[in-house]
Formats: structure tokens, sequence, C-alpha cells
């Protein structure tokens, strides 16, 4: 639903009218670009960006991860699980460079630190 700024809407609670301003647009943030309806089911793709703001959301992702590298047990996960041995079903760092929207960055960095959460709750392998 649109509303075309400067109109009154109803509010949910109490059928109060709410002023609707016009927000400035965003140059480049986040917002997924509109589909036609017959493609929203498909992946979220982020709007065009500069290569400043990928730059800086790199930067962004990189201390995310680095600051999951630096837990104990992504430390443990790398003394026992040598990276030739490594197989789909074990924890993948995600790629700071992925042109992706920040949700889907978020949602595997979170995958990310879950499985090795997991991977840490299994016990320890004797040698």
């Amino acid at each position: 639903l649109t509303i075309p700024p400067g109109s009154t809407a109803l509010g949910r609670w109490g059928g109060q009218g709410v002023q609707v301003v016009a927000r400035p647009q965003q140059t480049c943030g986040m917002a997924l670009v509109e589909r036609p309806a017959e493609e929203e089911e498909g992946p979220e793709q982020p709007e065009q960006c500069s290569e400043q703001t990928w730059a800086r959301r790199e930067a962004a992702r990189s201390r995310q991860i680095a600051i999951g590298k630096n837990r104990p047990e992504y430390k443990r996960y790398l003394t026992e699980v040598p990276a030739d041995k490594r197989d789909e079903s074990q924890p993948l760092t995600p790629d700071p460079r992925a042109r992706v929207s920040k949700r889907q960055f978020d949602r595997a960095l979170s995958d990310w630190r879950r499985r090795l959460h997991e991977f840490d709750a299994q016990p320890r392998a004797m040698a």
C-alpha cells in the first residue's frame, strides 16, 4: 500500500488520522529493487551501490568475521578440522565481498557462528 505524501491515513488503533510525510530517497541503501509480482518469490536483490559503499560494507563484514575467528570455538575448529578434510556439513565462513543484502549476509554470519557453537559443544576427539 502506497500513500502519497501529504495524505492522512487512518491509524490502526483508535482510528486517529496520521499525517504522511515524504521521506528522502536513499541513494544507496539495501532496499530491495521492485520486481513484477510474478518474480516476487525469487531471492532478494540489493539495489545498485557505488564501489565506495561496497568497500565500506566489506570492511564492516570483515570486522564481524574477525570477531568470530577470534573466538575459542573457531580456534578449536581450526586445530581439529584441517582445511583439506572439511566438507559441506561443517561451518563455512561467509564471504565479506559477496554483494548480497544486509539481511542475507547477517543470516549467513549467524548460521556460521551457530554451527561453530554446535561444533564446540561436541565432545573433544581423543588423539
